[in-house]
């Protein structure tokens, strides 16, 4: 499988998991087709993303300006940043050059917010020791008032969460940003 296939494939997954719809009806790729104009003020036919989807067969690689639209859906500025994130992630192993937050370092009440795609968005308050309440919560699976335990957070990387009590109820780990990892990563040092 050549690098673009890979990445075109990749890229088509993180539209599915955006959309949150098994994209292999008609009817849901129509629903897409809305999602797409919705969110990036583009429009992509039917008929291309049924060939994208594999409803239909095709010769053709998707255009740039296709992938480009799909790239901007997932949170990309557009296919050449997309391919670019992916190359830099590529290797299997390798030392974080990128920004580090040791949660076990964060003072009580600093606020942490991360960001990961597509579009999503956690505002977590340090509780001391890598413990965390979760304060926002936008198109992420964790919620508002949610405990949870983290040891590190790193851009580039996924943000795993341990430890999660729900309204008293403990849940799995968490995985966030899996396959691009954290985008953005602030941390503020005023206390509430």
């Amino acid at each position: 499988m050549t690098d673009d296939k890979r990445y075109i494939d990749s890229l088509l997954k993180l539209v599915e998991r955006r959309s949150e719809l098994s994209l292999s009806t008609l009817s849901n790729l129509n629903h897409l087709v809305g999602e797409i104009k919705e969110s990036t003020s583009e429009k992509l036919s039917i008929s291309t993303l049924r060939r994208l989807f594999g409803m239909v067969e095709s010769a053709h690689e998707p255009s740039i300006s296709t992938l480009d639209i799909l790239s901007r859906f997932v949170g990309f500025r557009g296919w050449h940043d997309f391919v670019e994130h992916k190359e830099k992630n590529r290797s299997q192993s390798q030392f974080l050059n990128e920004q580090v937050l040791r949660c076990d370092q964060l003072e009580d009440g600093a606020i942490v917010e991360l960001e990961w795609p597509p579009a999503r968005l956690c505002r977590l308050k340090s509780l001391g020791y890598g413990r965390f309440e979760v304060l926002l919560s936008i198109n992420s699976k964790l919620a508002e008032g949610d405990m949870l335990c983290a040891k590190m957070i790193c851009v580039g990387q996924p943000f795993i969460a341990t430890d999660i009590v729900r309204k008293g109820r403990h849940e799995r780990v968490y995985v966030a940003g899996r396959d691009d990892g954290i985008s953005a990563l602030r941390v503020q040092h005023y206390f509430v």
